[in-house]
Parts: C-alpha cells; structure tokens; sequence
C-alpha cells in the first residue's frame, strides 16, 4: 500500500540504521570493500553469471565464465 516514493525511504532508512548499527559494534566500515570476501556486479554479470562465479568460488564444480 506504500507508494515508491514511500517504500524507498523506508529502505534508505532501513540501511542508514543498519550501517550504524554496523560501524557502532565494528572496528570495521559498512559498505568498505576490504571488509567483503567477494563483490559482484549482477548488472554486468546477470544472476545467472554471478552464481556460477559463486559456485566456481566455492569449489562446487561448476564452469568458469
């Protein structure tokens, strides 16, 4: 029932809590690179592709891209 305008908002806020909630009980920096183990980009790769780089990642078999 919320309009987009609405349902965004309530995401942007949704994540500003969420990224101090992280930094507060952290030594580390929400959203900082070196505190991921793998980054995609799903709009270069697609879902499909980004799940065979996982798979492959994790030793599971599947075809390198």
């Amino acid at each position: 029932g919320s309009s987009v305008e609405e349902a965004e908002a309530r995401i942007r806020r949704a994540d500003r809590e969420r990224a101090e909630y992280y930094n507060c009980l952290s030594d580390a920096k929400w959203g900082a690179a070196e505190t991921y183990d793998l980054c995609l980009d799903t709009s270069s790769l697609g879902v499909q592709g980004a799940a065979r780089v996982v798979a492959t990642a994790a030793g599971l078999g599947a075809e390198p891209i």
